[in-house]
């Protein structure tokens, strides 16, 4: 009896050892990632009139807004496409210490907001947000200064096309 019981969980012992090792064998899959010329367009095909497609050919915008002298400005993202970035139109400056983003959506999605130098091109701070369609969903950016200029990267996190709306303020 003890010979066939010890016999048995050697058997379960050994197939325990090769199914764990077969599926440790698998090997990993690669991820592969291209561009296509098509993608990059130019200048004068802007997405919409709030705001620049992430794939074009430019570091910043070429036109200046001073959202501490001219007040504050609306923004508009109309048919934002699930899991898509885009570029403010403008390079904000401000003349306070913060640039503040309102927004709401017609559907309820997360959105990453960055925000960039425009001299350099370099991420300076970024948030992720869910922004409602009740309330105004608000985003604030602080410890900047007027002597720079700054744009705006939104990238919509969800599974759905939606539209933004909101200002953008000092």
């Amino acid at each position: 009896m003890k010979k066939m019981m010890a016999l048995m969980l050697a058997f379960v012992m050994v197939t325990t050892c090769m199914i764990s090792t077969a599926f440790a064998a698998e090997p990993t899959p690669e991820v592969s990632v291209s561009f296509e010329a098509s993608a990059i367009i130019a200048d004068s095909d802007v997405i919409d009139a709030g705001n620049r497609n992430e794939s074009l050919p430019i570091r910043a915008s070429s036109s200046d807004y001073d959202l501490g002298s001219d007040g504050s400005l609306g923004m508009t993202i109309k048919n934002f496409k699930a899991g898509t970035i885009r570029q403010s139109d403008y390079n904000y400056k401000t003349n306070s210490t913060k640039i503040k983003i309102s927004m709401k959506s017609d559907i309820s999605v997360s959105v990453k907001v960055k925000l960039y130098d425009a001299a350099t091109n370099s991420l300076l701070q970024e948030t992720t947000t869910t922004v409602g369609t009740v309330f105004n969903t608000t985003v604030t950016f602080s410890n900047l200064t007027s002597a720079k200029k700054y744009f705006i990267k939104y990238e919509n996190l969800g599974q759905q096309d939606v539209d933004i709306s909101g200002t953008i303020s000092a």
